[in-house]
């Protein structure tokens, strides 16, 4: 990243104070480079678009939900009230989504998604913690909830978590398709049904229980 600052020596010293100590919940900061340059007189803050070249940079894992954004899930005055799919720079999906780097929403499995007016607002504003955030989204542009059989076609319920549950314990295996891949989800006492299909794919399989 390059940053460019117009400003006196004190307010440089102080730029990079704060630039070192406040950085954002999932951002590392592993090396800081500067120099005197002549470049053109600005008159204001921007984000330039990323340009193409030779990359060195790592891509960050995903990470489990903040507790802002479950704030914003379980406030029924948000406009993100229980929508499954929330996220800011704080949180969210970023390996398992990711195409190819800089790591930009038009390389992502989100690509597809345009975000809509209130989402764009957000991603431009600086003071706002889902700035800039590749992955945002909401419920009127996002990713949606959806439950179908194994033939693609809906099964209606306006309870889809609640559905799947007594799927699972009816000894249905799920196949949960997130931002980023599949899960595959089965009833404990059934695992061996999995055993099958494990032969046949060499991807590691996770078993999640409760201990």
């Amino acid at each position: 990243m390059v940053i460019f600052v117009q400003c006196t020596h004190t307010q440089f010293k102080q730029f990079l104070f704060r630039l070192k100590s406040n950085t954002p919940a999932l951002a590392t900061i592993t090396k800081i480079k500067t120099k005197d340059c002549q470049i053109e007189k600005y008159l204001d803050f921007s984000i330039a678009q990323s340009r193409s070249g030779e990359v060195a940079t790592r891509v960050l894992p995903d990470a489990s939900i903040c507790d802002d954004c479950i704030d914003d899930i379980t406030d029924k005055n948000n406009r993100r009230y229980g929508y499954p799919f929330t996220n800011c720079t704080h949180c969210g999906p970023r390996f398992s989504i990711i195409k190819k780097i800089p790591y930009d929403r038009k390389f992502t499995s989100m690509a597809c998604f345009t975000m809509c007016e209130k989402c764009q607002q957000e991603y431009q504003n600086p003071n706002d913690r889902r700035f800039h955030a590749q992955p945002n989204a909401c419920s009127n542009c996002g990713p949606q909830l959806q439950l179908t059989n194994s033939k693609g076609q809906d099964i209606a319920t306006d309870k889809i978590i609640a559905k799947t549950a007594t799927l699972l314990k009816q000894g249905k295996i799920i196949a949960i398709k997130g931002i980023g891949g599949f899960h595959l989800l089965v009833w404990q006492i059934l695992t061996r049904q999995l055993q099958c299909y494990e032969k046949k794919t060499p991807k590691t399989q996770t078993l999640c229980f409760n201990g």
